[in-house]
């Protein structure tokens, strides 16, 4: 789940507030390093965060709010819980374990839930779950990315 920053330190994954606009996003994936600050939008969520940012548009000039981002982003809730059930102790690999068990229950759920959607064909429910189902692939290859960038 860690991967190394450029000043050499390791970047944990953490779940962020950012604002766009007056409206506050919360629970962003994001690597964060200790060591000189820096932080990176995590890769996966970057085109559903981008497209979420816009489609907020004239609300986020209006007033001030709160969304949580793992209403619209299957990474972000399944980061989200696997960080709730875990404590801060957890280790990388534990953390990593856990998040691959709750990315497969997660895709087995959308698989039987597509099946369902098919079988009454609503085209729109489909392509929620397309979607859905291509942001956890996502995840996953970002996992195995890691995985090799920690091993070198």
């Amino acid at each position: 789940m860690d991967r190394q920053c450029h000043c050499g330190s390791w970047m944990r994954l953490e779940l962020r507030t950012i604002l766009a606009g007056k409206v506050q996003i919360l629970h962003v994936p994001m690597r964060a390093c200790e060591a000189c600050s820096a932080y990176h939008l995590f890769p996966p969520v970057k085109s559903v965060l981008t497209n979420y940012v816009r489609d907020l548009g004239k609300e986020s000039s209006k007033s001030k709010s709160k969304r949580s981002f793992t209403e619209v982003n299957e990474i972000s809730q399944i980061i989200y819980d696997v960080f709730m059930q875990e404590t801060c102790d957890s280790s990388s690999v534990d953390m990593e374990n856990a998040m691959k068990a709750a990315i497969n229950d997660r895709i087995n759920l959308l698989l039987d839930l597509f099946q369902h959607a098919e079988s009454i064909q609503d085209r729109i429910w489909i392509e929620d779950l397309r979607q859905r189902l291509s942001q956890l692939s996502s995840l996953l290859v970002e996992l195995d990315r890691d995985k090799v960038h920690s091993h070198e």
